[in-house]
Formats: C-alpha cells, sequence, structure tokens
C-alpha cells in the first residue's frame, strides 16, 4: 500500500440536509462519511444507532430515511441524560436507557 495514491476524503452527503450543522468533530465521533456508509448499507432498512452522543449522525441519517427513503425516524439509544436532551431538541427520536432495558416494555 506505501505505494497507493494518498485517499482523498469525500464531502458527506450529510452537508447537502438543510440546516445540518455538526455538533462534534472527529475523532469525538466518528466522521460524517460513516452516515453515508450506512445509508447506502441499510437503504430500505431502518436503524438504530447506540450511543449517539450530540445525534451528528443520526440527524444526517435521518433526514434522508424519512425524506427520500419514506421510513420511519431511526431511534438513538443512549445512556447519557444530557445527550437525550440534545438529542430530542434536534428532533431525534432517543430512547433513554440502558441497552439491556429496551426489550422491557412497560
Amino acid at each position: 500500500y506505501h505505494d497507493d495514491p494518498p485517499l482523498e476524503p469525500r464531502v458527506s452527503r450529510c452537508m447537502d440536509v438543510p440546516g445540518f450543522t455538526p455538533v462534534d468533530g472527529s475523532p469525538s465521533r466518528s466522521p460524517l462519511n460513516v452516515a453515508d456508509y450506512l445509508l447506502r448499507e441499510t437503504k430500505g432498512k431502518t436503524l438504530t444507532e447506540i450511543g449517539s452522543r450530540n445525534g451528528d449522525i443520526l440527524a444526517c441519517i435521518t433526514h434522508f430515511k424519512v425524506n427520500e427513503e419514506k421510513l420511519p425516524a431511526p431511534v438513538s439509544v443512549e445512556l447519557d441524560e444530557e445527550y437525550c436532551g440534545k438529542m430530542r431538541a434536534r428532533g431525534i427520536e432517543v430512547r433513554c436507557d440502558p441497552i439491556e432495558d429496551l426489550g422491557d416494555d412497560k
């Protein structure tokens, strides 16, 4: 691989989402190109993200899943109450519970 030309990162589709502004930068969260990959690999499927921090990736994915694929909004599972509030303020559906409790709908 040492003779390969350097890879040039692409600008993520997230930057085309109206009003989208990332809160976190890498390495605090995955690069936004991860959202592009997930959108391609989960086309036609719903998605849940575990540990979403401020919700940058999920905010991007939600736009495309809801508006283009006409699917239900993805869900975040987040344990930190502060991040849950921040994601709700961004319109992201979030379960603020330990993952072990998710199957126990009461």
